[in-house]
């Protein structure tokens, strides 16, 4: 009896047991004939836990640099989660690219509306000390960048610049008892 026909007939009675018939699903069957049946498709499921969305994202692009080189396979990476992992690949080039352009944005919009150049010096120095803290202390605690964690940072900018802006340009406008009335009210 050849190495195919041995294999098929040990495949065929594992799945007859009770306990293993539930892989049936998994097979797609070729009929050539009741005794020249071959498995012309399957489904090969792993489980794995993973706390770390960077080994996440090895992980997957490992798999399908391997499925990559069986084409005839047609095999396709699965995950419910490749969406934030093809994301990781990108994201921390893109969050690098928002956050300078939130910056000068926010730059921009302090100038225009805030003519006193010593208000933009010190808004313009805070944000951009607050954002390498930011992004320093992510890195040095090995933080990822996933999308929750960019908009927090986006957001914090944000915050961050209405906060400054508001106490500086309030400094310049009021009386020493407004504001402290408007510091303890932010």
């Amino acid at each position: 009896m050849c190495k195919q026909k041995v294999f098929y007939a040990t495949l065929k009675s594992f799945l007859k047991v009770s306990f293993n018939n539930h892989w049936e699903t998994d097979i797609q069957w070729r009929d050539y004939g009741k005794k020249n049946e071959t498995v012309d498709k399957f489904v090969f499921t792993t489980a794995f836990k993973i706390a770390s969305w960077n080994v996440r994202t090895e992980l997957l692009l490992m798999w399908r640099n391997i499925t990559s080189h069986y084409p005839e396979l047609e095999a396709l990476v699965f995950d419910e989660n490749n969406f934030y992992s093809d994301q990781m690949l990108e994201l921390q080039t893109t969050t690098l690219q928002s956050l300078g352009t939130a910056i000068l944005t926010l730059i921009s919009v302090c100038i225009l509306f805030v003519a006193e150049s010593s208000i933009v010096f010190w808004v313009t120095f805070s944000l951009i000390s607050m954002d390498i803290g930011t992004a320093g202390f992510l890195s040095l605690w090995g933080a990822d960048l996933d999308p929750t964690t960019v908009v927090n940072i986006l957001v914090s900018c944000s915050k961050l610049f209405c906060y400054i802006s508001v106490i500086f340009y309030t400094i310049n406008t009021t009386t020493l008892k407004l504001l402290i009335f408007y510091a303890v009210m932010l």
